[in-house]
């Protein structure tokens, strides 16, 4: 075994034995739980291409397949928080594992002050960044009005101020929190700079989700930074959820990444949670790469589907928030996947009204002859989730129907 662990670290590539040897000198710690430095670790051999391993090279080893631009990628399958994307942004000390996504690996479980540091280097101080991962909300026993109610769930640099070599103090940014009783997300970016007349002093600029995360199950978050156009982009589930322009152009932070918590909210903040294939991005991803990574959220219904016109409006102005080639969902699509998205990414209310639009058809039609035996009639109408699901709701009278209500928008059929 011994003479085996040799050989691979003779013949593994760059990555792989950053690996191995990260592990070896993390046991050699007699179960230390203190921060190791993994950086530096170099390599005395390198193999450029596969490894071969038996007579008719029936066992192939090859490195991991990333996508472009990924600069840290923690996948909580091994006993360490390793970074597999050949950066040495290894995390610091041992995480408790956690159940997977998928149901194979692990994830990380983190609790109370247990929180994972990565140690700041070039390739996490980025100005166009995303940042993807899945995220699990477990219940608080202490409940949520011990402590602080917005708590960190990812940040870039410590918010108590701590700086290295007489270095400025920047903005403890990117951050993603949660707010303990409304469930909302926080989305906070570090600007500086930007256009004249309209400079904006070093600082951080926000926004909160209008998704709110349930407990006791897994959500996919993606936080996209277009630098150029100073815009944040928030997507959970692949549903764009919020996106706002800032005033200044990113801070670039050269901090250490903490996840799952940091050292100034650990005493204050108890998210239980599992976070699970947490990877950053030198780069803004696209639509459609993140709603790849984030379908198994939905079952089965596409995150181009549906998109967010509003949480709490008019129907003059959901309608004029739909993109193009989006409409205002009918009862049909509300019922086909509509809601089932709505439900998961707490945007209904108890009580609250769905603008629903019932498509005008063709007299004579079949689609015509389907809505008279559904007795669905050419009209707009407010309706409740709970009244929809008894059947369509008839066209409101003057006077009767609700000023307000959530806003959703459905693909057009292609």
């Amino acid at each position: 075994m011994i003479h085996l662990h040799l050989l691979l670290i003779g013949l593994l590539p760059n990555v792989w034995l950053n690996q191995l040897s990260a592990v070896h000198a993390l046991t050699a710690a007699v179960g230390s739980t203190s921060e190791v430095t993994l950086s530096g670790v170099g390599c005395e051999e390198d193999a450029a291409g596969a490894i071969c391993f038996g007579d008719n090279s029936e066992q192939v080893l090859l490195p991991p397949a990333l996508q472009p631009g990924v600069v840290g990628f923690w996948s909580f399958d091994t006993v360490m928080p390793l970074d597999a994307s050949g950066n040495d942004n290894h995390g610091l000390a041992s995480l408790q594992a956690g159940p997977s996504l998928a149901g194979q690996g692990s994830s990380a479980h983190f609790f109370k002050s247990n929180f994972m540091v990565v140690r700041g280097s070039e390739t996490l101080k980025l100005q166009d960044f995303s940042y993807t991962f899945w995220i699990h909300v477990l219940d608080d026993a202490a409940g949520p009005h011990q402590g602080l109610r917005v708590c960190p769930l990812l940040r870039k640099g410590s918010a108590d101020g701590r700086v290295e070599d007489g270095q400025t103090p920047l903005p403890p940014a990117p951050a993603i929190f949660i707010d303990r009783q409304s469930r909302h997300l926080r989305i906070e970016v570090g600007t500086v700079g930007g256009t004249p007349g309209l400079m904006a002093s070093l600082g951080t600029e926000g926004f909160d989700s209008n998704a709110r995360l349930k407990r006791g199950r897994w959500y996919h978050i993606a936080v996209v930074r277009l630098n150029g156009q100073r815009r944040t982009r928030l997507y959970v589930n692949g549903v764009l959820d919020a996106s706002q322009s800032t005033k200044g152009f990113t801070a670039p932070n050269s901090g250490p990444l903490y996840v799952g918590g940091d050292p100034s909210s650990g005493d204050q903040c108890n998210v239980p949670m599992y976070i699970d294939e947490l990877k950053i991005y030198n780069r803004p991803l696209s639509h459609d790469e993140i709603q790849a990574e984030a379908a198994p959220a939905l079952a089965g219904v596409e995150a181009s589907f549906l998109r967010l016109a509003c949480t709490d409006c008019p129907l003059e102005i959901a309608m004029q928030n739909c993109p193009d080639t989006y409409h205002i969902c009918n009862s049909l699509e509300l019922h086909m996947g509509g809601y089932q998205i709505a439900h998961a990414l707490g945007y209904l209310k108890h009580g609250g009204n769905v603008w629903s639009h019932y498509t005008t058809v063709q007299p004579g039609t079949t689609m015509d002859k389907v809505s008279q035996s559904m007795g669905i009639t050419p009209a707009r109408a407010a309706v409740s989730p709970a009244a929809a699901v008894s059947g369509p709701a008839p066209a409101p009278s003057p006077g009767i129907a609700p000023s307000l209500g959530l806003g959703l928008c459905c693909a057009d059929a292609a």
